[in-house]
């Protein structure tokens, strides 16, 4: 049940993503370009690491931080490789699309909590949007964000095309022909890993 449930996110999160683009969100933003050096790339592996051991050793109370933990270490790899990257766009001055991903994890979880409590299931507490806890809304933001960047880190084996049209073209060296296969193992290990932790009583 837990795939099933998991299986339904990533086109809800990048469909409703696709529709804010085409409503014009949040419209054409430009930041400072800055430069992405090796220390920084080193840092997030590091914060990655760091953040999913400390989610599968205490999964009760440390649980959330897996929510993170794929992004810091997917987003050095896609820069690196070529692959869609956000980091990269945001070393641009390229804000638009993480802004619209994480417009689109928050919206898919006020439609979930909606739809919940037009159920009977959910219902207006201290602390919370419907039956969810605003916490739970700030982490659905940062995983569409994730969500992106693994799915990002799958294009591999389609030579890092993605649904997207009109995308900015990226600079960068084109990935190993074996990266691929990489690519996916290691999807396979993130979804488990993620399964474990929410099964273990996020």
């Amino acid at each position: 049940m837990l795939v099933l449930i998991w299986a339904a996110l990533l086109p809800m999160i990048f469909v409703t993503s696709e529709l804010l683009s085409a409503l014009g969100a949040p419209g054409k933003l430009a930041l400072k370009r800055f430069k992405v050096s090796p220390g920084f790339l080193n840092l997030s592996y590091a914060a990655g690491i760091s953040m999913l051991g400390l989610a599968l050793a205490f999964p009760a109370v440390l649980g959330p931080l897996v929510f993170a933990a794929f992004f810091f270490l997917a987003e050095p790899v896609l820069f690196g490789s070529g692959l869609p990257s956000l980091l990269r766009e945001l070393s641009w001055g390229l804000p638009a699309k993480a802004i619209r991903l994480a417009l689109s994890g928050l919206l898919c979880s006020l439609a979930w909590s909606g739809i919940r409590a037009s159920a009977g299931a959910g219902f207006i507490k201290a602390g919370g949007v419907l039956a969810l806890p605003f916490a739970v809304y700030a982490v659905s933001a940062f995983f569409a964000l994730e969500a992106y960047s693994l799915y990002s880190l799958c294009s591999a084996v389609r030579g890092g095309k993605t649904w997207e049209k009109g995308v900015w073209a990226m600079r960068g060296k084109a990935p190993a022909p074996y990266f691929k296969w990489v690519a996916v193992i290691a999807l396979l290990a993130a979804v488990s890993a993620v399964l474990r932790i929410v099964s273990a009583g996020i």
